[in-house]
């Protein structure tokens, strides 16, 4: 799992030290290089790093394949932390169990899912704040 967090257009990313693999070698690779670039703040575990979050004014929503909402129906809070799952297992029942809502990228029905990197891009463009919410 990870967590992206968006106030108005900063982006950070939340990076927790236990449960996924620190920025290096097969990460930044997969990322392009762009996370070399990106603001990163460290929790001990994620869901840790999510209620820090909620404490300060962030609504936390997961993405979920089979969540009824679509990404373009999210009103788009100020203070929104965006959460992914892992490629695998998507969010773990622990994340799911204290985040806000869930929603999900619309996609071809012949489409079983995206990667991390690719949901990661589609939601920062959705996210936007010059396009306008539905």
């Amino acid at each position: 799992d990870g967590l992206s967090v968006r106030v108005g257009d900063a982006i950070a990313v939340l990076w927790p030290e236990e449960g996924v693999p620190w920025i290096e070698g097969l990460v930044v690779k997969a990322s392009a290089g762009t996370v070399l670039g990106a603001r990163i703040a460290t929790c001990r575990t994620l869901v840790e790093g999510i209620v820090a979050l909620q404490s300060r004014g962030f609504t936390a929503v997961g993405l979920d394949a089979g969540a009824p909402h679509t990404i373009d129906d999210l009103d788009r809070p100020h203070r929104l932390a965006l959460v992914l799952g892992s490629e695998t297992d998507g969010l773990s029942p622990a994340v799911k169990g204290i985040i806000d809502a869930t929603v999900r990228i619309p996609i071809a029905d012949r489409v079983e899912s995206l990667n991390v990197a690719a949901a990661s891009a589609v939601v920062c463009y959705a996210m936007r704040t010059d396009r306008p919410a539905r």
